[in-house]
Protein backbone atom coordinates (compact mmCIF):
# COMPACT_ATOMS: atom_id res chain seq x y z
CA UNK A 1 0.00 0.00 0.00
CA UNK A 2 3.00 1.87 0.41
CA UNK A 3 3.57 1.93 -3.50
CA UNK A 4 -0.01 2.74 -4.16
CA UNK A 5 -0.17 5.76 -2.09
CA UNK A 6 3.02 6.54 -3.85
CA UNK A 7 2.08 6.46 -6.91
CA UNK A 8 -1.63 8.02 -6.30
CA UNK A 9 -2.27 11.29 -9.03
CA UNK A 10 -2.97 13.13 -5.18
CA UNK A 11 -3.18 16.40 -7.49
CA UNK A 12 -5.91 15.01 -9.30
CA UNK A 13 -8.22 13.53 -6.27
CA UNK A 14 -10.60 15.62 -4.26
CA UNK A 15 -8.18 15.38 -0.98
CA UNK A 16 -5.39 17.26 -3.03
CA UNK A 17 -1.90 16.74 -1.55
CA UNK A 18 -1.25 14.68 1.60
CA UNK A 19 0.54 17.90 2.57
CA UNK A 20 -2.39 19.94 2.89
CA UNK A 21 -4.62 17.30 5.09
CA UNK A 22 -6.16 17.46 7.99
CA UNK A 23 -4.67 16.08 10.96
CA UNK A 24 -7.60 13.99 11.90
CA UNK A 25 -7.44 12.62 8.11
CA UNK A 26 -3.93 11.70 8.54
CA UNK A 27 -3.85 10.02 11.91
CA UNK A 28 -6.86 7.82 10.93
CA UNK A 29 -5.08 6.72 7.64
CA UNK A 30 -1.84 6.03 9.54
CA UNK A 31 -3.83 4.02 11.89
CA UNK A 32 -5.78 1.89 9.72
CA UNK A 33 -2.72 1.17 7.02
CA UNK A 34 -0.82 -1.29 9.46
CA UNK A 35 -4.17 -2.74 10.33
CA UNK A 36 -4.41 -6.29 9.73
CA UNK A 37 -8.44 -6.26 9.91
CA UNK A 38 -10.35 -4.91 6.49
CA UNK A 39 -10.70 -1.81 6.92
CA UNK A 40 -11.89 1.58 4.25
CA UNK A 41 -12.10 5.27 5.18
CA UNK A 42 -14.37 7.40 2.99
CA UNK A 43 -13.35 11.09 3.62
CA UNK A 44 -15.22 14.36 2.51
CA UNK A 45 -18.20 15.22 0.89
CA UNK A 46 -16.71 12.92 -2.47
CA UNK A 47 -16.70 9.78 -0.15
CA UNK A 48 -13.00 9.31 -1.08
CA UNK A 49 -12.02 5.70 -0.35
CA UNK A 50 -8.52 5.31 1.04
CA UNK A 51 -7.71 1.47 2.50
CA UNK A 52 -5.23 -0.83 4.05
CA UNK A 53 -3.85 -3.84 2.20
CA UNK A 54 -6.26 -6.19 4.12
CA UNK A 55 -9.62 -4.56 2.18
CA UNK A 56 -7.93 -4.97 -1.47
CA UNK A 57 -8.59 -8.63 -1.64
CA UNK A 58 -12.53 -7.49 -0.88
CA UNK A 59 -13.17 -5.09 -3.77
CA UNK A 60 -10.79 -7.18 -6.73
CA UNK A 61 -10.54 -5.85 -9.79
CA UNK A 62 -11.18 -2.21 -8.49
CA UNK A 63 -7.61 -2.36 -6.66
CA UNK A 64 -5.57 -0.08 -7.07
CA UNK A 65 -7.80 2.19 -8.99
CA UNK A 66 -9.83 3.10 -6.44
CA UNK A 67 -7.94 4.46 -3.88
CA UNK A 68 -7.72 8.07 -3.50
CA UNK A 69 -10.92 8.15 -5.72
CA UNK A 70 -14.65 9.04 -5.17
CA UNK A 71 -16.78 5.81 -3.59
CA UNK A 72 -18.89 6.58 -6.55
CA UNK A 73 -16.59 6.36 -9.14
CA UNK A 74 -15.56 3.01 -8.60
CA UNK A 75 -18.90 1.35 -6.40
CA UNK A 76 -21.12 2.93 -9.14
CA UNK A 77 -23.13 -0.71 -9.21
CA UNK A 78 -23.97 -0.38 -5.30
CA UNK A 79 -23.97 3.25 -4.54
CA UNK A 80 -27.91 3.15 -4.37
CA UNK A 81 -27.30 1.04 -1.12
CA UNK A 82 -23.97 2.62 0.18
CA UNK A 83 -24.43 6.29 -0.96
CA UNK A 84 -27.17 6.52 2.03
CA UNK A 85 -25.25 3.97 4.06
CA UNK A 86 -22.38 6.22 4.05
CA UNK A 87 -24.49 9.49 4.08
CA UNK A 88 -26.37 8.82 7.50
CA UNK A 89 -22.85 8.29 9.42
CA UNK A 90 -21.78 11.33 7.92
CA UNK A 91 -24.98 13.29 8.51
CA UNK A 92 -25.76 11.78 12.07
CA UNK A 93 -22.43 10.55 13.68
CA UNK A 94 -24.15 7.85 14.50
CA UNK A 95 -22.65 4.13 14.23
CA UNK A 96 -24.54 1.89 11.56
CA UNK A 97 -23.55 -1.93 12.37
CA UNK A 98 -24.50 -5.53 10.97
CA UNK A 99 -23.79 -8.82 10.69
CA UNK A 100 -23.94 -10.92 7.35
CA UNK A 101 -25.22 -7.87 5.64
CA UNK A 102 -25.53 -8.21 1.63
CA UNK A 103 -24.19 -5.99 -0.98
CA UNK A 104 -24.37 -6.54 -4.61
CA UNK A 105 -20.87 -5.80 -6.26
CA UNK A 106 -18.70 -6.56 -9.40
CA UNK A 107 -15.36 -7.04 -8.34
CA UNK A 108 -14.36 -9.88 -10.73
CA UNK A 109 -15.85 -8.95 -13.40
CA UNK A 110 -19.40 -10.05 -12.93
CA UNK A 111 -22.01 -9.18 -10.43
CA UNK A 112 -22.22 -11.16 -7.23
CA UNK A 113 -24.26 -10.49 -3.82
CA UNK A 114 -21.31 -10.57 -1.22
CA UNK A 115 -22.02 -10.59 2.65
CA UNK A 116 -19.88 -8.60 5.55
CA UNK A 117 -20.06 -7.95 9.04
CA UNK A 118 -19.89 -4.41 9.10
CA UNK A 119 -19.28 -1.44 11.66
CA UNK A 120 -19.54 2.37 10.05
CA UNK A 121 -18.49 5.04 12.23
CA UNK A 122 -17.82 8.79 12.23
CA UNK A 123 -14.67 10.40 12.12
CA UNK A 124 -14.68 14.01 13.27
CA UNK A 125 -12.06 17.15 12.91
CA UNK A 126 -10.86 18.55 15.72
CA UNK A 127 -13.42 21.62 15.27
CA UNK A 128 -16.21 18.25 15.92
CA UNK A 129 -17.22 18.22 12.45
CA UNK A 130 -17.52 14.79 10.73
CA UNK A 131 -14.72 13.88 8.33
CA UNK A 132 -15.23 11.05 6.95
CA UNK A 133 -16.30 7.36 7.55
CA UNK A 134 -14.65 4.60 8.98
CA UNK A 135 -15.67 1.00 7.64
CA UNK A 136 -14.38 -1.46 9.49
CA UNK A 137 -15.60 -4.87 7.74
CA UNK A 138 -15.36 -8.48 7.56
CA UNK A 139 -16.29 -10.73 4.79
CA UNK A 140 -18.34 -13.41 5.50
CA UNK A 141 -19.61 -14.52 2.26
CA UNK A 142 -18.04 -18.15 2.11
CA UNK A 143 -19.69 -19.18 5.48
CA UNK A 144 -23.49 -17.58 4.44
CA UNK A 145 -22.96 -19.38 1.16
CA UNK A 146 -22.39 -22.35 2.85
CA UNK A 147 -25.05 -22.13 5.30
CA UNK A 148 -27.30 -21.32 2.66
CA UNK A 149 -27.00 -24.05 0.96
CA UNK A 150 -27.13 -26.18 4.03
CA UNK A 151 -30.64 -25.16 4.59
CA UNK A 152 -31.74 -26.18 1.32
CA UNK A 153 -30.25 -29.23 1.62
CA UNK A 154 -32.08 -29.79 4.86
CA UNK A 155 -35.44 -28.56 3.17
CA UNK A 156 -35.08 -30.62 0.39
CA UNK A 157 -34.03 -33.68 2.79
CA UNK A 158 -37.11 -33.04 4.77
CA UNK A 159 -39.21 -33.03 1.71
CA UNK A 160 -37.93 -36.70 0.87
CA UNK A 161 -38.46 -37.65 4.21
CA UNK A 162 -42.45 -35.99 4.15
CA UNK A 163 -43.40 -37.92 0.86
CA UNK A 164 -41.39 -41.09 1.28
CA UNK A 165 -44.27 -44.04 2.31
CA UNK A 166 -41.72 -45.79 4.94
CA UNK A 167 -40.78 -45.20 8.64
CA UNK A 168 -38.43 -42.44 8.57
CA UNK A 169 -36.76 -40.54 11.01
CA UNK A 170 -33.21 -38.33 11.50
CA UNK A 171 -31.73 -38.45 14.96
CA UNK A 172 -28.79 -36.80 16.32
CA UNK A 173 -26.11 -36.81 18.87
CA UNK A 174 -25.37 -39.06 21.88
CA UNK A 175 -28.67 -38.66 22.96
CA UNK A 176 -30.09 -39.13 19.64
CA UNK A 177 -32.21 -36.35 19.54
CA UNK A 178 -34.86 -36.53 17.04
CA UNK A 179 -34.74 -33.39 14.55
CA UNK A 180 -37.02 -35.18 11.52
CA UNK A 181 -39.58 -37.80 11.67
CA UNK A 182 -41.84 -38.39 8.67
CA UNK A 183 -45.65 -38.51 8.79
CA UNK A 184 -45.75 -42.23 8.31
CA UNK A 185 -43.30 -42.56 11.29
CA UNK A 186 -45.06 -40.45 13.48
CA UNK A 187 -48.06 -42.46 12.67
CA UNK A 188 -45.73 -45.41 13.44
CA UNK A 189 -45.38 -43.78 17.19
CA UNK A 190 -48.93 -42.52 17.92
CA UNK A 191 -48.46 -39.45 17.03
CA UNK A 192 -46.78 -38.41 20.19
CA UNK A 193 -44.33 -35.74 20.62
CA UNK A 194 -40.99 -36.63 19.20
CA UNK A 195 -39.51 -33.75 17.87
CA UNK A 196 -36.92 -31.99 19.93
CA UNK A 197 -36.81 -34.90 22.58
CA UNK A 198 -34.30 -37.92 23.04
CA UNK A 199 -35.15 -41.23 21.67
CA UNK A 200 -35.17 -42.36 25.62
CA UNK A 201 -37.76 -39.91 26.16
CA UNK A 202 -39.79 -40.12 22.96
CA UNK A 203 -39.86 -43.57 23.24
CA UNK A 204 -39.18 -44.99 26.81
CA UNK A 205 -40.63 -48.77 25.94
CA UNK A 206 -38.49 -49.34 23.13
CA UNK A 207 -35.20 -48.40 25.25
CA UNK A 208 -35.70 -52.22 27.16
CA UNK A 209 -36.18 -53.59 23.82
CA UNK A 210 -32.31 -53.18 22.61
CA UNK A 211 -32.83 -50.84 20.29
CA UNK A 212 -31.30 -47.88 22.21
CA UNK A 213 -27.57 -49.67 22.78
CA UNK A 214 -28.12 -50.44 18.75
CA UNK A 215 -28.79 -46.47 18.55
CA UNK A 216 -25.40 -45.50 20.73
CA UNK A 217 -23.17 -49.03 18.46
CA UNK A 218 -23.98 -46.87 15.68
CA UNK A 219 -23.25 -43.61 16.86
CA UNK A 220 -19.91 -44.77 18.43
CA UNK A 221 -18.45 -46.96 15.57
CA UNK A 222 -20.06 -45.29 12.79
CA UNK A 223 -21.09 -48.87 11.31
CA UNK A 224 -24.84 -49.15 9.95
CA UNK A 225 -27.25 -51.77 11.74
CA UNK A 226 -29.85 -53.74 9.67
CA UNK A 227 -32.30 -55.88 11.35
CA UNK A 228 -35.30 -57.89 9.38
CA UNK A 229 -38.67 -58.90 10.80
CA UNK A 230 -37.05 -57.07 14.15
CA UNK A 231 -40.39 -57.10 16.50
CA UNK A 232 -41.27 -53.69 17.90
CA UNK A 233 -43.31 -53.37 21.22
CA UNK A 234 -45.14 -50.61 21.08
Amino acid sequence: MASVFAQCEWEGSPLGSPASWSPALQATLGLILPAKAEIVLFWGADHVALYNEAYAPTIGQKHPRAFGRPARENWAELWDDLGPLLGRVAQTGETVSAKDRPFYIERHGVGETVYFDISYSAVREADGRVGGVLCIVSETTTRVLAQQQLASECERLSQLFSQAPSFMALLEGPTHRFTLANPAYRRLAGERPLIGRAFAEALPEMVGQGFLDRLNEVYATGESYRGRSVAVQL
